[in-house]
């Protein structure tokens, strides 16, 4: 008998991801532990980074996937004017906005205003940020901060795999995404976009919970808390996979981090006057 193809296995476990992300029934935690197991062992997860290291205590897929980090696993240097990162990530992308556009990748660029659905900015520079399955999956504040605006858009969850945002013009502005906005006190204003993407279940907040819908791509819920964050804060997380945009009114007058560079939540990026 042929064997499967690791395509064919690979489609069939994403369909049981779907299927059984949040699901923590005890009959279905030995294919819960099936599908954690495979993404261990397929994208190298390392798990003793992980508050919670024993593949067996987890219920379902999804609270693997979004698992915590141990207390000190990412150490949050504060100093004056440093820029921290927001996620676990590869940099696949950084610059200035050129007339009101940012690189997706090569020969491809996207409207700022398009991708956070508002023209009320003056967004100047920006990082983008892809967490692989194997990366950790929550955001947190590159500084202290103000949160301004919550604002969830549905749209397309295609994968944004680097074949996909090399290939499919406007990929993250037609993909589900959410926006927060942020008052960054003397550094200026900043926005961090959570980009969904395939396999995404949905987008959380702290504040607010899961936010979902894959409909179209138009604004489903805009809020205005107005409260403060610290620098480090948790302020949202992926259910399943994605891309974090972070833009910035004010542009850092020193780049610590190059383009495909490994990042690591909470390491300093760059440097303000």
């Amino acid at each position: 008998m042929k064997k499967p193809s690791s395509t064919f296995i690979s489609i069939f476990l994403t369909f049981l991801a779907k299927q059984l992300s949040y699901n923590r029934s005890f009959l279905l935690w030995p294919l819960n532990q099936i599908l954690i197991r495979y993404f261990i062992y397929k994208f190298k997860v390392d798990l003793s980074e992980a508050l919670i290291e024993t593949p067996l205590a987890y219920r379902c897929f999804n609270d693997f996937f979004t698992r915590k980090l141990k207390p000190h696993a990412r150490p949050l240097v504060k100093k004056i004017g440093s820029l921290h990162a927001p996620c676990d990530g590869i940099l696949i992308e950084h610059g200035a906005l050129t007339q009101g556009k940012l690189i997706q990748a090569k020969g491809l660029d996207y409207s700022v205003n398009s991708l956070i659905h508002s023209e009320e900015h003056q967004f100047a520079y920006f990082y983008t940020f892809y967490l692989s399955p194997r990366h950790y999956h929550r955001a947190h504040a590159p500084l202290e901060a103000k949160i301004l605006n919550l604002r969830y858009l549905s749209g397309l969850t295609r994968s944004v795999s680097m074949r996909h945002v090399s290939s499919i013009p406007n990929l993250y502005v037609e993909n589900e995404r959410l926006v927060l906005q942020f008052d960054g006190y003397g550094y200026g204003s900043y926005a961090i976009v959570m980009v969904g993407a395939q396999n995404v279940a949905s987008i959380s907040t702290p504040w607010y919970g899961v936010c979902s819908g894959h409909l179209t791509s138009k604004e489903l819920f805009s809020i205005d808390p107005v409260f403060g964050v610290a620098a480090g804060e948790e302020i949202a997380n992926f259910n399943m996979g994605s891309t974090i945009v972070l833009l910035l009114e004010k542009i850092p007058h020193q780049q610590l981090v190059s383009k495909n560079q490994e990042i690591k939540l909470h390491q300093t990026i760059a440097e303000f006057n």
